[in-house]
């Protein structure tokens, strides 16, 4: 389990083990993950580089597409993305329906309008270009295909909504609990 944090403080010391702990557990993905990254991901800065989704794009010039003899794979992941995101979050299309647990809430007229509302205004805040929600969403359903999860993060934007950014694979460490639920 995580380390405990009081209200006043928190246990920094507690956590940098936790993570080191995590980081140990990993290494054999992470040596698996890293020949995947040389000849599935050759944009990002490498698997421990943290990759693309880290603000960290390749942008030092350096070649990474030496191990890549054939397009086939990446472009592969490129399209298998593309199929997924138009499979789950089309952009044209309402896709989610946030709804109550109560099946009798449900039923009433005001929830439902209620409801509706912001299910179309989520659609909107998604469909915004500040929001990033749509490039970033594909450049997670490539990790996923390449390295098994992506991971994304929330948070408010300046000019209003939400902004979405994927964040690579390299830079997140999951734990679960005892019936295989993330919790870390």
């Amino acid at each position: 389990m995580p380390p405990a944090a009081r209200r006043d403080s928190v246990d920094v010391e507690g956590w940098l083990r936790r993570y080191e702990s995590l980081r140990g557990r990993r290494t054999t993905w992470d040596a698996h993950w890293r020949e995947v990254d040389e000849f599935f991901w050759a944009r990002s800065d490498g698997f421990t580089g943290m990759g693309q989704g880290s603000g960290n794009f390749n942008g030092g010039g350096e070649k990474r597409t030496e191990k890549i003899f054939d397009v086939t794979a990446p472009l592969a992941m490129v399209r298998g993305a593309s199929a997924l995101a138009a499979l789950t979050t089309p952009q044209h299309e309402q896709w989610h329906r946030l709804r109550t647990t109560n099946e009798d809430l449900n039923e009433d007229s005001e929830v439902k309008e209620w409801f509706e509302r912001v299910n179309k205004l989520l659609f909107a805040m998604r469909g915004s270009p500040t929001s990033n929600y749509y490039s970033q969403v594909h450049e997670g359903f490539m990790s996923e295909l390449a390295f098994g999860n992506h991971c994304q993060f929330t948070d408010a934007s300046p000019r209003g909504g939400a902004r979405y950014r994927n964040v690579h694979s390299g830079q997140v460490w999951i734990d679960v609990d005892h019936q295989g639920r993330v919790d870390t």
